[in-house]
């Protein structure tokens, strides 16, 4: 599961769930937006070892 907040807002937007299916699995978000700042929580709740290897997030920085 992934869900996020922008610009540190009380609530977090609705959750996406993925099934791992295998070893080295990845999850691919497209998460368009506008913020300052964005926190991600991710929850994995099988049983098995989980890491987080690296995260990747394209930005465009706007003129204002």
């Amino acid at each position: 599961m992934i869900r996020w907040r922008d610009d540190r807002a009380r609530q977090w937007q609705e959750e996406r769930q993925q099934i791992v299916s295998e070893k080295l699995d990845f999850l691919f978000v497209a998460v368009p937006g506008t913020y300052r700042t964005r926190q991600y929580e991710i929850s994995f709740t099988d049983e098995t070892p989980f890491v987080l290897i690296s995260m990747e997030e394209e930005v465009e920085f706007l003129d204002y």
